[in-house]
């Protein structure tokens, strides 16, 4: 239930039942060149945006991309620094293993 007193069901149903779904909001496709501009664009203001940030501008001018578009496109732009924004994200984890159980395992 939502704040308002009416279940999520009614309200996506009431949104495709009016032609309010999601297939019809998504702007008009941008990829290739134009969309390496719009990234170029806005990395100049901030370096270390990402795939949703940028998703949400593109958006919000009435355009849409993929965020597997933008992840690819990212990644061609600067190779480095897609992997090293990825390894800063999801840290590898640090086992702790107790003295005893090493040579367990180790044996």
């Amino acid at each position: 239930m939502c704040e308002i007193g009416v279940s999520i069901s009614t309200i996506w149903r009431l949104r495709l039942k009016y032609g309010m779904g999601k297939q019809e909001n998504k702007g008009r496709p941008v990829g290739g060149t134009e969309l390496m501009a719009f990234i170029e664009d806005m990395q100049r203001t901030s370096p270390s945006i990402g795939i949703r940030m940028i998703e949400g501008t593109i958006s919000a001018r009435g355009l849409y991309a993929s965020r597997s578009d933008i992840g690819d496109m990212l990644i061609q732009m600067n190779p480095v620094g897609a992997i090293l924004r990825w390894n800063e994200q999801n840290p590898r984890i640090k086992y702790c293993v107790a003295g005893i159980y090493i040579i367990v395992l180790v044996s």
